[in-house]
C-alpha cells in the first residue's frame, strides 16, 4: 500500500505525533508484549553472563537497526565507562553478504 492510499498526510504532524502517542500508550498498557521483551532481556543476559556473543541481524531498516544495536552494546549504552559487551551484527560485512549470495545462494547468508 503506497503512502497516498494509506491515508498519511505529511502536513498533519499533528495527528502524525497524537498517533505515535496512542500506540505507545498501548504499548505501555499490553503485558504479554512487557513479558515478552522481559524474556528476552533475560535471554542476552544468560548469553552474555556465560561468555556468550550476541548476532544479530535484518534485512533494510532492521539491518541498520542491529547494527545499531550492536555499536550500542559494544559502545558505553546508558552506562559509561563500562566494559563492551560481546555483540555483532552479521549483516554489517558487505562483502562477505554478496560473496555468499552470490556464489552460493541468498538463503545460505545467515545460516
Amino acid at each position: 500500500m503506497g503512502v497516498a492510499a494509506s491515508g498519511f498526510n505529511a502536513k498533519d504532524i499533528c495527528g502524525t505525533f497524537i498517533e505515535s502517542a496512542r500506540l505507545f500508550a498501548l504499548a505501555a498498557e499490553d503485558n504479554a508484549l512487557h513479558d515478552a521483551a522481559r524474556e528476552a532481556a533475560e535471554m542476552i543476559i544468560s548469553c552474555l553472563r556465560s561468555g556468550g556473543k550476541l548476532l544479530l541481524c535484518g534485512n533494510g531498516g532492521s539491518a541498520a537497526d542491529a547494527q545499531h544495536f550492536a555499536g550500542e552494546m559494544v559502545g558505553s549504552f546508558l552506562v559509561k565507562n563500562r566494559a563492551g559487551l560481546a555483540a555483532i551484527a552479521l549483516n554489517a560485512d558487505t562483502s562477505v553478504l554478496t560473496c555468499v549470495g552470490n556464489d552460493r545462494s541468498y538463503e545460505e547468508v545467515f545460516a
